[in-house]
Order: C-alpha cells, then structure tokens, then sequence
C-alpha cells in the first residue's frame, strides 16, 4: 500500500468512518446453513397444505381478535392443549366415560384391547391430520385418540338417552357444565379426525340400536344449542366430513347451495343496509332452518333471522378459522360473515 493510501486509511479509521470488513464464508458457516435448510417446518407442516390436514392451530393474525373465542375452556380434545391444568376435571371423568363404555361393548364381545388395537394402524393418518408436528409418541396419541373418542361417543349416547345416564352424575346434574362441553367440541384446535371417532363407534355402539348413527347422535347432541328439526338434519347424517366442527358447518350449508359456480377473480361488496334502503331495496326476515339461505327477488332481500349471542359468535369465528385454514373447505361461512358485515355498520342498519 502506498503512503498515500495508508494515510488516508488513518484519516478515516481516526474520523470514525465505517472500515470494510470482508466476511469469511468458511465450512462452518456453510453446514450451518445447509442444516437450516434440512429442517422440517414444526409449527406449520408441509404437509398442511393437503387435503388430509384439517385440524388446525388458529392463526394469530384471527385468535388475537378474540382469543377466547378458540381456546377450550374445560375440555381438551386431541393434542393441541392436552395436559393443561384447566382441564383435569373432565380429563378424570373421561376415564369413567371410557370404563362406561366398555362395560356396554362387552355385549358386543369387543375389549379395551381392540380399541388400541383399531386405532394403532391409524397413527400416521392421525399425525397428517394436524397441521402441527406432534410430540407425543405412537403409544402416548394412541391412547388419547383412544381415551377422547371414547369419551365423546359415551357423552353423545348419554345425552341422546341411546343409554341410561346417573341421574346424579355431576357432568349433567351441574348445568354449566354440558353448554361449556358442547362449545369446546365445536372448537378448531380441539378436533381429532372423524375416521377415529367412526371407527370407535362402530367398535362399541350396536349399528341396530334405535337405527343410530355418529352423525345423527353428534347433531342431536349440539341441536340442544341450535334448535333445528331433526328431519331438517337427516339430510347430513351420510356427509363426509374431516371433524365435528365440519360436520356441523356442514349442517348449515342448504343443498341448493352444495354446489357453486367458481367465484371471481374479484371480490365484489354491497353497500350496507340504509344505503341499499335508499336505493329501494327492501328487506323481510325469511323463514328457514339455514342462516345461509338468503333470497334476493324483485327488489326483496329476505334474510333469516340470526341472534348473536357468546355460542353464535364463538362458532362463527371457528367456523371462519377452519374455512380460511382448509382451502380444500367450501366458503359458505366466511362469505356470509363477509356480506352481512358488509351490510351491517352502525345499529341503523340492523334495524331495517
């Protein structure tokens, strides 16, 4: 280096500019970064994107909203929020549900063994299923598939008296506690796949009895929340479906509705209520047992009437959260919350 050269190099380190430092891209380095690249994804598995995966943790860009509104509060279902010290109470009962259950399956010659035994060979469906990687082992998420399905498929015969019930069992007599079971089934994160629980009710419920079904059970189970004639529900009972929450979503979605074009490339919004009122829309409640089924005729938009109440709107956003996760899902929920929060801004529009 010349003098000349040095000495500006002096000039600046003394003025306290930036010297250029060269960084040396060693091996080390390198097997750091080729290791990055070998890992696999474990809060959002690759595999989330197939249509095998349907168990999802809500994003935090939706939970944050109202985070309550999907997290379970007394139940853990499946293993995103197992173990968690809220949900010891009913965990110690599942167990009770589970011997319950067994004693009526012995009429059917079928043992704890056989459960285990029916849900092993499904161990690598039920990992593709959640969107997550998860920790347990084989034997530990055996036994919890095992251990909750049993749980939930004696709770639904209980309830829907396919068997008798103790009059004095607190999980009935306290009357807080069922709405709070049936809001936390209904809940994203606190699914297990509905091949689990099939294969567990045909292990343990005879097919014959009072021509029952998983479905029809599970619909009658959460129709003491949402009142609905049963004949309106028979249509669903052969629906295939990835979870309860899926199934119920599916309830709500009438047939003519089954099928829809493909959408646009653009989303198209409507003005709200008043406005439309002054265009000379006009508005009638529609009588139906779907929210869903909305007509618009001559001028008339008939819209059934929906209350809002801590149920509605904890199933709405677990309804959305699973549309907007499952792209293999139809968007029937998410594009009716879409035009009547459109169509409804200010208690004005409500009114109309």
């Amino acid at each position: 280096m010349s003098r000349e050269s040095n000495s500006r190099s002096n000039h600046s380190a003394e003025n306290g500019s930036s010297v250029h430092h060269v960084v040396h891209i060693d091996a080390s380095f390198l097997s750091e970064v080729e290791g990055k690249m070998q890992e696999l994804p474990r809060r959002l598995n690759r595999s989330a994107g197939r249509d095998s995966c349907c168990i999802f943790r809500v994003p935090q860009s939706l939970s944050k909203i109202n985070e309550k509104a999907y997290q379970p509060h007394i139940v853990s279902i499946g293993p995103f929020h197992h173990g968690k010290p809220d949900f010891q109470m009913i965990q110690e009962h599942k167990w009770r549900f589970l011997s319950d259950l067994l004693l009526r399956a012995e009429s059917k010659r079928v043992v704890l063994k056989d459960f285990f035994e029916a849900v092993a060979p499904m161990e690598e469906e039920i990992r593709k299923s959640y969107s997550e990687t998860l920790e347990f082992d084989g034997r530990d998420l055996v036994r919890m598939m095992v251990l909750d399905g049993c749980f939930i498929i004696e709770l639904f015969c209980k309830v829907g008296r396919i068997v008798s019930a103790d009059l004095d069992d607190p999980l009935f007599t306290m009357a807080w506690v069922l709405p709070f079971l049936m809001r936390d089934l209904l809940r994203l994160e606190n699914q297990i796949p509905y091949f689990v629980l099939r294969k567990l009710f045909d292990l343990s419920v005879e097919s014959g009895d009072n021509g029952t079904s998983l479905a029809k059970l599970a619909l009658g189970f959460f129709n003491y929340m949402v009142q609905r004639p049963m004949h309106v529900l028979e249509k669903y009972y052969h629906k295939e479906v990835m979870h309860l929450l899926d199934l119920f979503r599916m309830s709500y979605i009438p047939d003519c509705q089954e099928e829809v074009r493909r959408p646009s490339r653009f989303l198209h919004l409507i003005q709200c209520a008043k406005k439309l009122g002054q265009a000379g829309v006009k508005f009638s409640p529609r009588k139906t047992h779907s929210i869903l089924d909305i007509k618009f005729r001559n001028g008339l938009l008939e819209i059934p009437i929906l209350t809002i109440d801590d149920f509605w709107s904890s199933l709405f956003l677990n309804f959305v959260a699973y549309e907007q996760c499952y792209r293999h899902s139809t968007k029937h929920i998410t594009t009716y919350a879409t035009f009547m929060g459109c169509l409804i801004n200010t208690p004005a529009d409500a009114g109309l």
